[in-house]
């Protein structure tokens, strides 16, 4: 498929409760004179906050429109990947145990495509949190002598002066070392 497409991200969040009469829930089925209706004929008109409990509240939501930090334009084939950062600032009272991220993909046409999965899902897929995420090129870092007896050299070329932290993985996945350089300038 090729175009321009841009993608939307909503963070849900399941087995909502409210106190405050704004989570009240209107109800026309009160009093019964629609017939039955679940038990909800039964309630009151409003349902008390304290009775209600909401899912798929829809707690943040980002890239409504086109923009240059959503958008990417071009010629895709089944397995291409486009990285996007979206930064939400997750609510105190959020419960994160009960939150999906739900991507969606949009383009000229509007609805292309959408997915959902849950922050533990999204974290074992490598969905990374933090600030300033880089995507770093070949070219931009060097590993040197290669091959290393005892030590090495790492080099890294940034666009900006950074926070870095490098991760030194065994063969195996196994986390070896990680540091975390500040300041760091080129």
């Amino acid at each position: 498929m090729s175009g321009d497409f841009y993608a939307t991200l909503v963070l849900t969040e399941d087995d909502v409760k409210g106190t405050t009469a704004g989570y009240n829930q209107s109800n026309a089925y009160a009093g019964g004179s629609n017939g039955v209706m679940g038990g909800f004929e039964l309630l009151a008109n409003p349902v008390p906050a304290a009775q209600m409990v909401y899912d798929h509240v829809a707690r943040a939501v980002s890239g409504l429109t086109s923009s240059a930090t959503n958008s990417f334009t071009g010629t895709y084939k089944s397995g291409d990947k486009v990285t996007l950062n979206f930064t939400f600032t997750v609510g105190s009272t959020w419960k994160t145990d009960n939150m999906h991220i739900i991507p969606i993909l949009l383009g000229d046409s509007g609805y292309l495509n959408a997915a959902t999965a849950t922050f533990t899902e999204a974290i074992a897929t490598g969905f990374t949190t933090g600030t300033h995420n880089t995507v770093l090129s070949e070219n931009s870092v060097s590993i040197y002598p290669n091959p290393a007896e005892n030590e090495t050299n790492l080099e890294i070329s940034l666009p900006n002066p950074s926070e870095v932290t490098v991760t030194l993985y065994h063969i195996s996945g196994q986390t070896l070392a990680k540091k975390r350089l500040w300041n760091f300038e080129w």
